[in-house]
């Protein structure tokens, strides 16, 4: 009996080990997000989106899915054949044009846009749009963190080589509005030939056919908020 209880006492203190193993990358993750959140400001005219310096105590609200953030990846490979490729990021579409980062954010969680809306209405979001006072880059990063991702600051686009290899990114982009179209980049290698692929998930796309474009150069991104799973380095930008 002795030898038993010993047993179990040791299981169940490898089990808890474990768990806190696991849970501490996610952990320094998330004080890593709010160190660079605190101190990250960028001085731009683009005023109703760019990430100004989170008020304190907001991260402590935040909370999130422990096991969906350990579970969470950007893919670097998509199945592909020489007749095209099956996008990593499965479209979540909404014909609610003000609710076009809602439905980026549910395409990279992987999860119904109605829990998008929930969780955003927790953080403030009010139930009509339109949105874009709302939705900055504090609120996008408050609601990824949610379901266990980083969202890092908004960065101005040239070109599609500044995108990181995962990324919410504004296309149709006006200048004098200062409002942009809310669409998911991701880049990774095709598994036929290993050539680099490059796609957006366009969720408010109208046409089925047009939620998925490759045609980066005709959207044009104009800035972009580099995204990461918790615990997992971002990734970089192409070289090119």
């Amino acid at each position: 009996m002795l030898l038993q209880a010993h047993f179990f006492e040791s299981a169940h203190t490898l089990c808890w080990s474990s768990l806190f193993t696991a849970i501490e990358p996610a952990k320094a993750q998330l004080l890593e997000y709010r160190s660079a959140s605190e101190t990250a400001t960028q001085k731009t005219s683009l005023s109703h989106i760019v990430q100004q310096p989170i008020q304190a105590g907001t991260v402590a609200s935040i909370h999130f899915d422990i096991g969906a953030s350990l579970m969470n990846t950007i893919p670097t490979i998509v199945t592909s054949t020489a007749a095209g490729f099956q996008p990593a990021f499965k479209p979540v579409t909404t014909q609610d044009r003000h609710a076009c980062a809602l439905a980026a954010v549910a395409t990279i969680a992987s999860v119904p846009i109605d829990d998008v809306w929930r969780k955003a209405e927790e953080l403030g979001l009010p139930k009509t749009g339109p949105y874009n006072h709302v939705i900055d880059g504090d609120f996008l990063a408050a609601l990824l963190a949610k379901y266990g991702w980083v969202a890092q600051v908004w960065k101005a686009c040239e070109k599609v080589s500044q995108l990181p290899a995962a990324a919410i990114a504004l296309v149709d982009y006006d200048e004098t509005w200062e409002v942009g179209r809310h669409v998911v980049f991701h880049r990774a290698k095709a598994s036929h030939d290993a050539k680099v692929v490059e796609y957006v998930v366009d969720p408010t796309a109208t046409k089925p056919e047009l939620q998925i474009r490759t045609d980066l150069g005709a959207l044009a991104p104009a800035w972009y908020i580099g995204v990461h799973p918790m615990g997992k380095a971002p990734a970089t930008s192409a070289k090119k």
